[in-house]
């Protein structure tokens, strides 16, 4: 058995903006942001994209392309798909047909940012809830701390993000009950267990009632199906593929 003393830690960020580069070093970080980003990034993935590219805004998506014309645009700014961009940033537009074997520039208002925040972390995996099981079990093998990044929208905190923590969390302790949690991991743990239905859970958010506004309750649907995804999109080398 192992001992308290020795056991690794699980710290919860509520937003991008409040980890410190220095906290991640050594570390396994797990980035949220799953209204929409991270599950739409696994989603494309999981459906043969070549790999991921996360952008820090349009512009930089755009320089990608000019240097590889197969590369196809993707994101959004305030929900929508931007303008000129190939695809937006609903998980169901991440089809075979749409993006099989290609290479994707993504820009979002918060996840993509988030992913580039981590970058002083030892590993750096996109969770969501489609694939908590995946992802708990990839940084459980990686056998060091875990720093979990919900996004949060704008630098605001998220509940969306937050129960999706809450649920990796629960994934986590399942596997090793003996890690320590702190604050905001328990409270993210204490979320996701008073959860009964998922999708529910994600329209309690500003931000899932703002997507259920602009016609995307589907989306919140999709990123709501615990365990839909057996794949963990791995960020390395300034680029996501499946681990």
């Amino acid at each position: 058995m192992m001992n308290i003393d020795t056991a690794l830690q699980i710290n919860t960020f509520f937003t991008w903006q409040s980890v410190k580069p220095e906290q991640l070093i050594g570390t396994t970080a797990i980035v949220i942001d799953v209204l929409r980003a991270t599950t739409s990034i696994n989603a494309a993935l999981a459906n043969g994209a070549k790999t991921v590219i996360p952008c820090l805004d349009p512009e930089e998506a755009q320089k990608h392309k000019e240097l590889q014309q197969s590369v196809i645009l993707c994101g959004e700014i305030n929900g929508y798909c931007i303008k000129g961009f190939d695809i937006g940033n609903s998980p169901l537009e991440y089809t075979k047909e749409s993006i099989g074997n290609k290479t994707l520039a993504l820009s979002t208002s918060n996840g993509t940012k988030a992913l580039q925040a981590a970058v002083s972390a030892d590993h750096i995996l996109a969770g969501c809830i489609n694939n908590a099981a995946a992802t708990a079990d990839s940084a459980l093998a990686k056998g060091k701390d875990i720093n979990i990044i919900a996004s949060g929208t704008l630098g605001e905190i998220s509940y969306d993000d937050i129960l999706a923590a809450g649920i990796i969390i629960n994934e986590l302790l399942w596997l090793c009950p003996y890690y320590r949690l702190n604050d905001a991991s328990l409270i993210a743990q204490t979320i996701a267990e008073n959860t009964t239905d998922i999708t529910e859970g994600l329209l309690l958010s500003e931000h899932g009632k703002l997507l259920k506004e602009l016609s995307f309750l589907k989306d919140i649907e999709y990123a709501a199906k615990l365990n839909s995804c057996p794949t963990v999109a791995v960020y390395k080398d300034c680029s996501l593929t499946i681990e």
